[in-house]
């Protein structure tokens, strides 16, 4: 069986990273908007507003992963495998919130249109499909524990996309 508890202290570390990624990003782009002379037109793109509210999921998701590292998994097993789903849920949504505001910002600042693109490609398309990935091998690990619980064995569950019974 997986060590749920070594995984989230490493999702732990990943969050609270990227909630310091996004809380910099915030102050810098309120730096700026504070420094400069205020026009009547105003013209926010929406940029702070995703980075703020993937600091707060971030902030969440290391909280919710912290919590989750203390958790005795023998005892706890089932329980772990369904927050280790809402967790990655919730990660899933604050990277995407997150590269939203640097796609934001790359448009507004005149980048190239082919990295702007890739970023709104990766934004759009990339990351939430590995957010699904991860939050499909969390219900197969939420069935498996669940299964493992009652004392059988469920071979039907396993890592999405993978062959059963090989």
């Amino acid at each position: 069986m997986v060590d749920l508890a070594a995984i989230a202290e490493n999702y732990a570390q990943l969050t609270g990273v990227l909630t310091g990624l996004a809380f910099t990003a915030l102050v810098l782009i309120l730096t700026l908007a504070t420094s400069r002379e205020h026009t009547t037109n105003n013209t926010d793109n929406g940029a702070p507003l995703c980075l703020f509210i993937a600091f707060f999921a971030l902030l969440l998701a290391t909280l919710l992963y912290s919590v989750m590292t203390g958790e005795d998994m023998r005892q706890a097993r089932g329980r772990a495998a369904t927050v280790e789903l809402i967790n990655g849920l919730v990660l899933g949504l604050a990277v995407i919130a997150l590269l939203q505001g640097v796609f934001l910002l790359m448009r507004d600042a005149d980048m190239d249109p082919a990295a702007v693109m890739l970023a709104r490609i990766v934004t759009v398309v990339v990351v939430p499909t590995v957010a699904m990935y991860f939050v499909a091998v969390g219900a197969s690990d939420t069935v498996s524990a669940r299964a493992a619980s009652n004392g059988r064995r469920d071979d039907r569950t396993g890592p999405p996309g993978r062959c059963r019974g090989s």
